[in-house]
Formats: structure tokens, sequence, C-alpha cells
């Protein structure tokens, strides 16, 4: 059985967004906590960022570089419609990014 979506899709690689796209969207104090999420090395580091993202955070060492991954595939594809380069876009991407909007 073919999947009916490699046959009509395009499969993009992801990329990292920049910090320019990040800041267009999320505060300095944002992007740096969850870059620290990923370097916590102590419980009372972790306090600290859990603080600023709220105690229902869940993350671990590559939390930084999946959320970064995440926004920057968004993004490309999103410029790819806002382009004319494609008419429509899909992007099956992790974090989602949703709790996470201050």
């Amino acid at each position: 059985m073919q999947c009916l979506a490699t046959e009509l899709c395009e499969q993009l690689p992801g990329r990292e967004a920049t910090d320019a796209e990040l800041l267009r969207v999320h505060s300095p104090g944002l992007i740096a906590a969850v870059a620290a999420l990923s370097t916590a090395g102590t419980a009372a580091e972790l306090a600290l960022i859990k603080g600023y993202l709220g105690e229902e955070l869940l993350g671990s060492c590559g939390t930084h570089a999946a959320a970064r991954v995440a926004a920057g595939t968004a993004a490309e594809v999103a410029g790819r419609v806002a382009k004319g380069e494609a008419a429509h876009a899909f992007a099956v991407i992790r974090p989602a990014g949703a709790y996470w909007h201050y």
C-alpha cells in the first residue's frame, strides 16, 4: 500500500530557526530559558527555568534543538507559501509550541 501523501507532497528537510526569526515572535527571555533548559545541571537551575516557563513544563537536553528545528521548519513552509512557491503547506513537526507563547 502506498501513501498518497508521499506521491502528492514534496518532503523538505527541517532547519533551525534563526535568532531573527525567533525574536519576531518570542521574547529574548523565553528564548534564553528554553536554551537553558537543555543545559540545566542542577535541580536549582531547573527550578529557576520552570519558574519562567511554568511548572507543567516537560523538557530534556534536546528540547532547545527540537524547538529551534520545529520553529525553523514552520517558518520555511510558511515562507514558501507567502512567496508563491507553494499553494499549500503542511508541516509535521514537534514540539507543538502551543504552550510557549509569552
